[in-house]
C-alpha cells in the first residue's frame, strides 16, 4: 500500500503547487517582435494585451486564430477580420494570438464567456499540428526556437505561472527524451488532433445551446486537400460548421499567388502597388518559417466567410 508520503512524491512532491496549473487569467505575453517588419506596423492593444478592441465593450463578433487572424505584418484595415466585420456591419473583438493552438484559443474562449458574455457570433480560423500546455520548470519547456510561443499568464498579476503552445509537425517525437522534455520530444500530433477536436465538439454544443452563431476553417492545406474529405466520409455532418476556403488552396512562389494548377490569381489589381499586397511586412523572420500572406489573401478569406455565413442565414445551406 502507498504511503500518504510516497502518495505525495508521485505527485510531484507537493500537491499544492498544483493550483497554478489553473487558468484564472488570459492576459499574453509579449508575442510581437515587431523589428520582423520591414514597415512600421501599428499593434494596438487592449488592456489583456490582444490586438483588439477592450473585451468589456461586448463586441457582437468574435475572432479566434492565430498569428493570420491577428493580422502579424498587416495594418488595421488589412486583415480579414476587419473585411468581413465591415460586410457583416458588426464590431468585433479578437482573442486571436500569434503561434496559439485550436484547444489554446477554445480555452481562452470559455474565459471570454464567463467574463465579458456571449457574442452574437464566433468566427474562427484555426491552425493545426500545435500542442497547448502549462509550463513546467526543468520538465517540460519549449526549445530554444519559439521559447515563448503563445504565451499567456493563467494567474492574476503574476508572471512565473503561464501557458505555452508547441509546434508539432516540426518534426517526430524522438525514440529516448531527457529532462527537460520539449513537447516536439515526446508528443506526437495526434495527441494535439485529439484535444483540438474535444475542444472544438464542446465550443459547437456550448454555441448550439446558446445561441451563438459558430463558423470555423483551419488555414493548413492539407487539411482541405486530405483530412478534411476522410473525416466528412467516415462522419457525414461533422463539418457542419466549417467554412470552406478556396484562399487555403493557394501557394506563394515569390511574390506571386498562385491558384491549383499554378495559374496566377489576377483580381484587386488597384491594389496591387501596395508593398502589403501579396506578403506581409515580417519579412525580417528567422525562425525559417517566411513572412504571413498579404491581405489580397484576408481580401478573398473575408469574401468566402461571408457568403458562407450569408448562405447560411437564408437556409442555402444548413
Amino acid at each position: 500500500m502507498i504511503s500518504n508520503e510516497e502518495s505525495l512524491e508521485l505527485w510531484g512532491g507537493n500537491i499544492h503547487d498544483f493550483e497554478k496549473f489553473l487558468v484564472k487569467d488570459i492576459r499574453l505575453g509579449n508575442d510581437r517582435r515587431t523589428e520582423e517588419d520591414i514597415v512600421e506596423i501599428n499593434y494596438k492593444k487592449n488592456n489583456l494585451g490582444y490586438r483588439s478592441q477592450p473585451f468589456e465593450n461586448k463586441a457582437k463578433t468574435l475572432f479566434l486564430g492565430d498569428s493570420f487572424t491577428k493580422g502579424d505584418g498587416l495594418h488595421d484595415g488589412q486583415r480579414y477580420v476587419d473585411f468581413l466585420s465591415e460586410k457583416l456591419g458588426t464590431d468585433f473583438a479578437s482573442l486571436a494570438q500569434g503561434g496559439d493552438s485550436m484547444a489554446g484559443q477554445i480555452i481562452k474562449c470559455f474565459y471570454y464567456f464567463k467574463n465579458f458574455g456571449h457574442p452574437e457570433q464566433i468566427v474562427a480560423l484555426f491552425p493545426m499540428h500545435r500542442f497547448t500546455y502549462p509550463y513546467v520548470k526543468d520538465k517540460m519547456e519549449n526549445p530554444k526556437l519559439g521559447q515563448n510561443q503563445g504565451q499567456y499568464f493563467n494567474t492574476p498579476f503574476d508572471n512565473e505561472n503561464y501557458v505555452l503552445s508547441a509546434d508539432l509537425w516540426l518534426r517526430a517525437p524522438e525514440k529516448y527524451s531527457k529532462v527537460p522534455h520539449t513537447p516536439q520530444d515526446v508528443i506526437p500530433k495526434q495527441i494535439a488532433f485529439f484535444y483540438d477536436r474535444v475542444m472544438l465538439e464542446m465550443l459547437e454544443q456550448y454555441c448550439e445551446s446558446n445561441n451563438i452563431d459558430f463558423f470555423w476553417s483551419v488555414w493548413l492545406e492539407q487539411y482541405q486537400n486530405d483530412i478534411y474529405g476522410k473525416i466528412e466520409k467516415a462522419y457525414p455532418g461533422y463539418h457542419k460548421n466549417y467554412c470552406w476556403l478556396d484562399a487555403n488552396l493557394w501557394r506563394r512562389e515569390g511574390d506571386l499567388d498562385l491558384i491549383p494548377g499554378n495559374d496566377k490569381v489576377v483580381c484587386h489589381q488597384e491594389f496591387s502597388e501596395d508593398i502589403l499586397f501579396n506578403i506581409a511586412a515580417d519579412r525580417m523572420k528567422n525562425n525559417g518559417r517566411g513572412a504571413h500572406n498579404g491581405f489580397h489573401r484576408h481580401i478573398h478569406m473575408a469574401d468566402e466567410f461571408y457568403n458562407h455565413i450569408m448562405n447560411r442565414r437564408n437556409g442555402i445551406i444548413k
